[in-house]
């Protein structure tokens, strides 16, 4: 995109971030601090290019679609698909227990974002149900 100066003071950025944290965290947290460096600077350098990217390509940053509706869809999912192993409880510890709570998960994931998409006309389903 011809934004190479963007880039690089980007990721000299995340690694300043990520040094700096390193130094400080480790210490206090241990292995833990390593964690939070490259958590941190990734959040940092992500952020950064995702407002970037928004501000070149003249596009709207819209939180309902971008975060919402995936966090919805994840924290549904993952909490219905543990309904079988609440239960019974044997299946939190089997391995079929384990894929079908896998299977069940991301299938329901997949079903919420596609029954929250957007059809052609940018409506939802349910804005088209009302």
């Amino acid at each position: 995109m011809g934004h190479q100066n963007f880039s690089s003071l980007n990721y000299l950025a995340e690694y300043v971030i990520r040094i700096c944290v390193v130094l400080t965290f480790i210490p206090l947290f241990g292995f833990y601090g390593i964690v939070a460096s490259y958590y941190t600077s990734n959040v940092f350098g992500n952020c950064n290019r995702l407002r970037k990217a928004l501000k070149i390509s003249n596009l709207r940053f819209r939180f309902g679609k971008l975060v919402g509706k995936p966090l919805f869809a994840v924290i549904f999912a993952f909490t219905v698909a543990a309904i079988p192993q609440t239960i019974h409880a044997p299946l939190k510890t089997s391995i079929a227990g384990m894929i079908l709570y896998l299977l069940l998960a991301v299938g329901l994931y997949g079903a919420v974002l596609w029954l929250l998409r957007e059809n052609r006309q940018g409506r939802s389903l349910r804005t088209a149900l009302l």
